[in-house]
C-alpha cells in the first residue's frame, strides 16, 4: 500500500523588494514554525537565501542582521532541521539608501537573466560562480555545528527557473542533488514573474532530470522534488477566499510588514482583476502559509491521498509543501491542518 509523507519546506527571506525586517519576517517567525513542526515530530527544510545574506554581509547596518541568520541557521540544524540553497538574483549588485532602503536590480530577478550566463566558477555574477559560492557560503556556516553536512539541493527564487538547461547544467558540475522549483502546472505571468509548468500533471513522485525540469531523464545527476498542486475551480477558490475573508486571516508574520516587488515596482491591475486572479480556474501549491485555512490545506492534501491510494506498491512517497516565514501568519490553521494529518492512514509527517 503505497503512502506519503509530508514534507514542510521554507523558502527563508525577507520580501523580493528588500522590503521587511529580518527579526519578525524571519527570525522569530522561523522559531516559532519550529517549535509547531516539533510538536509533531516534523522536520522543516529551509531553503536559505544566500544573496540577500551576502548583501547583508557588506553594509554594516545589517552585519548584525546576517550574524543573527548565521545562528539561526545553525541552530536550525541542531534542531534537526535542515538548510538548502535559494536564489533571488535581484540581489546582485544591490546597493542601500539611508532614505529609500535596498535598490535590487529587477532586470535580473529570473535566473536565467545572470548577468554573465553560465560563467566559471570564479566569477559571482554567473550562474556557476553563484551556485559554487552559495554552496560554500552554507557549508562554511553549518560544519561548524555538523561536519557531514552538504549543501547538494536547490529551489529557484519565486520559481523563476526557465528556460532552465544552463541553470540545471551549472547545478550538475557544482555538485548539487536536488531541485525542489517545478509546480506541476501552475502559471504566472505579471511582468516581473515568469514560471510556465502547464501540461505537467500534478505528481509526488520524483524523478530523474538533466537539462529539462519537466522531462524525466535517466542520465541526469538531479532529482526533481515536485512541490504538490491541485487544479482547482472557480467554486473552490471562492469558498476558500470567502473562508479566509470570515476568518479574517493576515497574510504576513506578526510585526513582519514588507511587500512584493510587483508592488514596489507599480505593477498594478484593477480590482477586479486581482479578484480574478484570486478566484479564477488554477493550479494551487501546496502552501501552508499566508491566508490557508485548515480547510483548504486538507483539500489540497486529500487530493494527493486519493491519487497515492490508486498507486500500486508498497512505496513511500515525500509530498512536498511549500511556505514561508515572512507569511507565517495563522498558526492555529496550520496546527488544524496537522492533527488532521496525524490521524489519516495514507499519510504521515517527515
Amino acid at each position: 500500500m503505497a503512502k506519503l509523507k509530508l514534507h514542510l519546506t521554507v523558502d527563508y527571506e525577507i520580501f523580493g523588494d528588500g522590503s521587511g525586517s529580518v527579526k519578525p519576517c524571519m527570525i522569530d517567525s522561523s522559531n516559532a514554525m519550529m517549535d509547531l513542526a516539533e510538536e509533531f515530530g516534523a522536520s522543516i527544510l529551509f531553503y536559505a537565501e544566500v544573496n540577500e545574506y551576502w548583501a547583508f554581509k557588506t553594509h554594516p547596518k545589517y552585519q548584525s542582521d546576517a550574524a543573527i541568520m548565521e545562528a539561526q541557521m545553525k541552530d536550525m540544524i541542531k534542531r534537526g532541521h535542515d538548510v538548502q540553497l535559494h536564489l533571488h538574483p535581484q540581489w546582485i549588485d544591490a546597493q542601500y539608501d539611508d532614505q529609500a532602503g535596498w535598490k535590487l536590480n529587477y532586470n535580473y530577478w529570473r535566473l536565467p537573466f545572470v548577468p554573465n550566463g553560465l560563467g566559471t566558477v570564479e566569477d559571482q555574477r554567473s550562474l556557476l560562480g553563484l551556485f559554487t559560492k552559495g554552496k560554500k557560503t552554507l557549508e562554511h556556516i553549518i560544519r561548524s555545528v555538523d561536519a557531514e553536512y552538504s549543501c547538494n539541493a536547490f529551489r529557484a527564487g519565486a520559481w523563476c527557473i526557465q528556460p532552465e538547461e544552463t541553470i540545471l547544467q551549472a547545478m550538475q558540475q557544482v555538485g548539487f542533488k536536488k531541485d525542489s522549483t517545478l509546480a506541476p502546472g501552475a502559471y504566472m505571468n505579471n511582468g516581473l514573474t515568469y514560471f510556465d509548468f502547464r501540461g505537467h500533471e500534478s505528481t509526488f513522485q520524483p524523478f530523474p532530470i538533466r537539462d529539462n525540469l519537466q522531462k524525466r531523464d535517466n542520465k541526469g545527476q538531479l532529482i526533481e522534488y515536485p512541490i504538490w498542486t491541485t487544479n482547482m475551480g472557480i467554486l473552490q477558490n471562492t469558498y476558500f477566499l470567502f473562508l479566509s475573508i470570515l476568518k479574517n486571516l493576515d497574510n504576513n508574520a506578526p510585526n513582519c510588514y514588507g511587500q512584493s516587488a510587483a508592488k514596489s515596482i507599480a505593477i498594478r491591475s484593477s480590482k477586479w482583476k486581482k479578484l480574478w486572479q484570486l478566484v479564477r480556474p488554477q493550479y494551487k501549491m501546496l502552501d501552508f502559509c499566508g491566508k490557508k485555512t485548515a480547510g483548504e490545506l486538507i483539500y489540497i492534501t486529500q487530493r494527493a491521498i486519493s491519487k497515492v491510494k490508486k498507486t500500486p506498491g508498497d512505496d513511500s512517497y515525500p509530498l512536498i509543501s511549500i511556505g514561508h516565514p515572512k507569511n507565517f501568519s495563522n498558526p492555529k490553521e496550520i496546527r488544524k491542518w496537522l492533527t488532521w494529518i496525524s490521524t489519516q492512514e495514507f499519510i504521515s509527517l517527515a
